[in-house]
């Protein structure tokens, strides 16, 4: 009613609709309601981010994207913004785009052990095995943090490839394997 009133001005309105929207799972309304919020005021860093989770449960990647980067362009400190951009990237097994952005998220958060275990996980993708020792170490430092105590599959993996790397002395990468290889 207030957003009606208002003759469309008060984007207040539009971005209580689209809390309530996003609590109850109707993501659809929430992106929507976001989208009007946004063309009124498109300064709130808190109604691009709303706007990217919504998409992202929508699975809408390229739009989540958008609205995280938008969230980034008018505060580039929220680091949950840039991680989700770099777990995007990893979902989509674009690891090469993941790292940059993912240690530009631990940058910005540095304890959180969501992010550092991200990081490793796309250093351990790419074989990036130095870098991924050192994550591995420093979340291992930070574990009281964690959900899991060690990364058993992630340590096997790693050893695999260290001792595969020594076997050919790094001149052969075809020999590493990747971490959903571990399942099968």
């Amino acid at each position: 009613k207030a957003w009606n009133i208002s003759g469309g001005r008060f984007a207040r309105a539009k971005r209580t609709l689209a809390h309530k929207c996003f609590d109850e799972g109707d993501f659809m309304n929430c992106t929507k309601h976001l989208d009007d919020a946004i063309h009124v005021q498109p300064f709130v860093t808190r109604a691009w981010y709303l706007k990217g989770l919504a998409h992202m449960h929508l699975q809408e990647w390229d739009f989540a994207i958008a609205a995280f980067q938008g969230c980034i362009n008018h505060d580039d400190d929220i680091a949950e913004a840039w991680a989700n951009i770099g777990a995007i990237y990893m979902r989509r097994k674009d690891y090469v785009k993941a790292l940059p952005i993912l240690e530009e998220a631990l940058r910005r958060k540095r304890d959180s052990w969501k992010i550092m275990e991200n990081v490793m996980i796309v250093q351990l993708q790419m074989g990036l095995l130095r870098q991924c020792i050192s994550s591995m170490n420093s979340l291992l430092n930070i574990k009281n943090k964690t959900q899991c105590s060690y990364y058993g599959k992630e340590l096997r993996l790693l050893s695999y490839n260290i001792a595969q790397n020594n076997a050919t002395d790094g001149e052969n990468d075809s020999n590493k394997i990747r971490l959903n290889e571990m399942d099968k």
